[in-house]
């Protein structure tokens, strides 16, 4: 939002702001920023006699553009991250829960839910979503589609004689006619800037219409009737000429690694009658002395309740993992499950990280989503092994208790929490399985390596003590030997 004694420019998501924003406050002197996608309400009192200029653009094509930038700025917006289940929907998935996030569906109310978990209280914090918790506590459109009630919350709604919008399609024309309309004394500044501007935060995508089936376009056309009526838009077919472009990935280098395996949005049950008693019998010998010391729980302030006991670990890089001496403790009881996990998996892999973990009876694990391409590249598999019915589970705003002697895999890629109202503490096992080409493909998954490599090669080209070609600093024995 940018305020100046002539008027009001705010900035709706995807619809040319950022250039806006950067002529203005260049070419008219006086002019202030009050917040980065704030919305009309926070307008500040002394400018609200003013005229509020917004954009509008077509629905379709701002559902593209919203869905391309968020893919290629990656996990960092928690609206893209609960309709998008992660990163793991779609385009055609990801658009329909958020054309439909404010009605009245169980999978919707999941979905709000799990935003109002993560969303902060005030405008400023929310990592670019433009969203409170409030606004998701207060959103109920069952009939309106999300790019609508945006459209209306931010601008303060269409009806006010204050309100000048300009179409996106013909974003400087339109814009430069409001300026002259409104006596702007700047109008001719401001157009020799807007010429001379390129665009910015500009989506990687071709025509929208390469991009919806018969579906998906019916959808929109029902849920936005009324911006798409009242501004004359229209689905319009691609120019022949218009060679489609593939839609950013949420997989950088896409090596085939799905987590819950594409089976399931939030929750995926591997196993239902594990005999985890030998494991629960270890794990109650215990002692205080023994769950202190990892440090987890004050390094990840969201696991400050909780108590860690870390058996295998590769410190997050992605690369084979360093068993710990408690491993070698717990080995008898716990290569069984993990055994049981590897079968499941394939067996082509290994398990990075495996630890044990203590929720304290009465404490919650607050709400979060994991970050990091290997946390991201890797299934992410709880073991209960100490639990009663009082202790929730929550992923994606779906909620459900996980019983002894069940493994499941979960999307910690979206918003996820615990809660244990109960009188006693919970106890999981929690493992990380990596599944083998995300290992061999690490540098070209993380982005460190930009051209096209070869695999690395096979053991009857590297010694075993020679350092392994993938440039880990570890001999190849213990780096992708382990996967020949």
């Amino acid at each position: 939002m940018i305020t100046n004694d002539q008027f009001t420019f705010i900035h709706v998501h995807k619809t040319g702001g950022r250039s806006l924003n950067s002529v203005i406050t260049q070419c008219i002197p006086g002019s202030q920023t009050v917040g980065y996608h704030f919305p009309h309400a926070l307008l500040p009192v002394q400018q609200r006699h003013l005229p509020v200029v917004g954009v509008v653009r077509n629905p379709w094509d701002w559902y593209v553009s919203w869905y391309a930038f968020n893919r290629k700025m990656g996990l960092r917006n928690p609206l893209f991250i609960v309709v998008s289940d992660g990163g793991k929907a779609d385009f055609k998935t990801t658009v329909k829960q958020l054309v439909k996030l404010g009605d009245d569906s169980e999978q919707s109310r999941a979905h709000r839910a799990a935003l109002a978990a993560v969303l902060p209280t005030e405008f400023g914090t929310d990592r670019g979503a433009g969203l409170t918790r409030t606004c998701i506590e207060g959103y109920s459109e069952p009939h309106r589609g999300y790019y609508s009630w945006l459209f209306d919350r931010m601008l303060g709604g269409t009806e006010s004689p204050l309100l000048h919008i300009a179409k996106f399609e013909n974003l400087q024309p339109d814009f430069i006619a409001i300026m002259r309309r409104l006596g702007v004394a700047e109008s001719d500044a401001l157009e020799s800037a807007l010429q001379a501007t390129e665009k910015k935060n500009a989506s990687s995508h071709s025509h929208y219409a390469h991009y919806y089936d018969a579906e998906l376009r019916e959808l929109i056309a029902e849920r936005e009737r009324r911006l798409i009526d009242t501004y004359g838009y229209v689905f319009e077919a691609a120019e022949p000429s218009d060679a489609p472009v593939a839609l950013p990935s949420f997989y950088s280098f896409d090596v085939g690694f799905r987590k819950l395996l594409d089976r399931s949005a939030n929750f995926l049950l591997l196993r239902s009658d594990l005999d985890i008693t030998p494991l629960r019998q270890k794990v109650e010998q215990l002692t205080e002395q023994d769950w202190a010391g990892s440090g987890r729980e004050q390094k990840f302030h969201v696991h400050r309740h909780t108590a860690s006991l870390i058996l295998v670990t590769d410190n997050f890089k992605h690369l084979p993992p360093t068993n710990l001496p408690l491993f070698e403790r717990f080995k008898n009881e716990v290569q069984p499950v993990l055994d049981t996990i590897a079968d499941y998996y394939g067996n082509k892999g290994m398990f990075l990280r495996v630890l044990l973990v203590r929720l304290t009876e009465g404490e919650v694990i607050d709400p979060h989503f994991d970050e990091g391409m290997s946390l991201l590249h890797s299934h992410r598999v709880h073991i209960p092994i100490i639990t009663n019915n009082e202790v929730m589970f929550c992923v994606g705003g779906e909620k459900r208790h996980l019983a002894a002697g069940e493994i499941w895999e979960i999307n910690n890629a979206t918003v996820h929490y615990v809660e244990n109202f109960s009188r006693h503490a919970r106890v999981h096992m929690i493992v990380d399985w990596a599944p083998a080409e995300t290992l061999t493909h690490r540098e070209r998954i993380a982005g460190i390596v930009k051209t096209v490599l070869s695999p690395p090669p096979s053991q009857s080209l590297v010694s075993r003590n020679d350092p392994c070609p993938c440039g880990s600093g570890q001999r190849y024995k213990n780096c992708h030997g382990k996967l020949v």
